[in-house]
């Protein structure tokens, strides 16, 4: 939509449309239900803790179309932790970071399809693990174990571009980098 049709409906009937659309779609009820929360300065870490139990809880079958819908929902989920709860709790969104990664189990074992849009997630989120394990400056060896564990689960390929993610460059963070493959390495 729009911006200047945004603004040409007035506030009450827009929240009308937002309040049907969010019955109808309850992912995108989800999604606003965050925005607000953001916007309210409430408990960010709490709203996206509550929506990936949410999303954890599901157990319908999805089909081509709702995976393609999980997906946009995944990944605004992903940006909610890596964005609004790592800018308040940068420390409690790296473990949430983790923890969403359960959901490629709860997600791959109610489709039939192959779910590409969904793995492109995962592979964001591996990326994400890293900038926020710099960013909340988790110790080498935690992240080392973290990674360790994390390949060792990696029933659906959730985790396939996390090594690939720590061998990327990044600049003023090789000496990091660097201490968490010390710990990976075999002694």
């Amino acid at each position: 939509m729009h911006k200047v049709t945004r603004l040409a409906i007035p506030p009450d009937r827009r929240d009308k449309v937002l309040a049907d659309t969010a019955e109808l779609h309850p992912d995108i009820g989800r999604r606003l239900h965050f925005a607000e929360v953001v916007h309210a300065n409430a408990d960010i870490f709490d709203a996206a803790t509550t929506w990936l139990d949410t999303l954890l809880d599901q157990t319908t079958f999805l089909t081509s179309r709702d995976i393609a819908e999980t997906a946009v929902e995944l990944d605004a989920l992903r940006l909610a932790i890596v964005d609004d709860v790592a800018n308040v709790h940068p420390g409690e969104a790296a473990d949430l970071l983790w923890r969403f990664f359960t959901l490629a189990e709860t997600i791959f074992n109610r489709t039939s399809e192959e779910g590409y849009e969904i793995s492109r997630v995962f592979d964001q989120a591996c990326v994400d693990c890293v900038t926020l394990a710099i960013r909340a400056k988790t110790l080498p060896n935690t992240f080392a174990h973290h990674i360790r564990t994390a390949l060792a689960a990696d029933g659906y390929g959730e985790f396939g571009n996390l090594m690939p993610s720590l061998d990327a460059p990044r600049p003023g963070n090789s000496a990091y980098v660097a201490a968490v493959k010390a710990h990976l390495s075999p002694s």
